[in-house]
């Protein structure tokens, strides 16, 4: 048989396991249902032939209990077969594994006349630790387990032999099966719950860098807090969607979501593009920071970079037919730069935020904007005003804050529009 047919039927065989597990139980759950019944199959087995094999040294009892006990397993497997019922099968196993070591070593005249037989209880543990899902019946079950082996230990002087009655490779064939077939088993178990337990590490850790910066998340998981820090160059950039109000009262709230999922997953790629750090969306608000938590030399240049793509990405996808009917959205983008806290505060729902003057501001640039143009402060221009042609605006009144000179930035320049085509 060459490999790929070996393959073929290991491959059908273990299809052939789907008709032991439910189609609503867990991905986990199914492998676990499929790797028990390969083990009761081995056990079948591995338990009918050292059963009459130590039947034939002298202990035909043992061979009968044995068989009986095969039978019991067989029809448990019959059951789960037709029923699915996953704790009838582990509560079968667990009894079968934990009652016949122990009354073998009784018949066959204690742990060193049966070889060790006794060991095999250990997989009766590993059945109740992996097969019921909470506590109480797994802890019930050890306690069973230890109590018959203190009967065990108890009655040893009575039932127990100096010496095995098997001769000496006979006895060390059965203690090398036992001891080879618990480790294998051990070992699969182990490796299963190591491998789910990565499984999870690296879904947790994405989970956590797609809500935290990464030097944020490796210092709450070293440290177990993050302390906010003071940034002294830093550029905020608010988007708001213009329409979007009254675009709500007219459609679906699907889809407006859908609608507003569109836009801000192609802010997030602009964003990661010029290695900004989205903060947060409000409603139909998007709001991102450059400079935080990595410092960026060129934070205020970007920032009107990310306007600019921003702006050329609502352009054309408003020309773009929709499912959800055409929108009559546009936008408004507001940036200012200075110094930020930054950082993650509370116990409950991480999530790296932003404060001070500068978002403030930030965000007053945008509400004192227009639609479809990028407004800047004063100290954003003096940054940029090399690189975007910019126009006056003059000192705006602004509500709390007096007054503010800003700028419209101009576009599309030739550079600008170069370097965002792809955005």
């Amino acid at each position: 048989m060459n490999h790929n047919a070996l393959k073929n039927r290991l491959l059908r065989g273990w299809q052939a396991l789907d008709h032991f597990v439910l189609e609503e139980d867990s991905q986990e759950l199914q492998l676990l249902k499929k790797i028990g019944v390969i083990a009761m199959l081995l056990g079948i087995f591995n338990t009918l032939g050292l059963g009459w094999f130590v039947a034939s040294y002298g202990h035909p009892e043992v061979g009968w209990l044995t068989s009986v006990m095969v039978l019991v397993l067989v029809l448990l497997l019959v059951h789960f077969y037709c029923y699915k019922n996953w704790s009838v099968f582990v509560g079968g196993a667990i009894a079968i594994t934990a009652t016949l070591p122990a009354i073998n070593q009784i018949l066959m005249g204690g742990f060193v006349g049966s070889a060790g037989t006794a060991y095999w209880m250990i997989s009766a543990s590993i059945y109740a630790v992996v097969g019921f899902q909470t506590l109480k019946p797994k802890l019930i079950t050890l306690g069973v387990i230890v109590g018959i082996t203190l009967i065990l230990g108890f009655i040893e002087p009575w039932v127990g032999q100096d010496a095995s009655r098997f001769p000496g490779w006979v006895e060390g064939y059965l203690y090398a099966n036992t001891m080879i077939t618990l480790m294998v088993f051990i070992a699969v178990t182990l490796n299963f719950y190591m491998q789910k337990l990565f499984q999870e590490k690296s879904i947790s850790e994405s989970l956590l860098l797609n809500i935290l910066p990464q030097s944020i998340a490796e210092e709450l998981k070293v440290q177990g807090e993050s302390v906010p820090k003071l940034y002294q160059n830093v550029t905020v950039v608010f988007a708001d969607i213009k329409g979007f109000t009254h675009s709500a009262h007219q459609l679906s709230p699907q889809a407006i979501v859908g609608a507003l999922n569109d836009c801000f997953l192609a802010f997030d790629q602009i964003t990661m593009k010029h290695r900004f750090e989205k903060i947060k969306t409000i409603g139909d608000a998007y709001m991102c920071a450059g400079g935080v938590p990595t410092p960026l030399q060129d934070h205020a240049i970007q920032a009107v970079e990310v306007g600019i793509a921003m702006l050329q990405f609502m352009q054309q996808w408003r020309q773009q037919s929709h499912s959800y009917g055409p929108l009559d959205w546009d936008l408004r983008v507001g940036i200012h730069t200075g110094e930020v806290i930054a950082g993650v505060i509370g116990e409950q729902k991480f999530a790296y935020d932003i404060w001070g003057d500068t978002v403030n501001v930030a965000s007053r640039m945008e509400s004192y904007g227009e639609a479809g143009k990028i407004n800047i402060s004063k100290d954003v221009y003096d940054l940029v005003k090399h690189h975007f042609s910019c126009e006056s605006r003059g000192r705006i009144p602004v509500k709390n804050r007096g007054e503010i000179e800003m700028y419209f930035v101009q576009f599309p320049s030739s550079t600008a529009s170069s370097s965002n085509q792809n955005f």
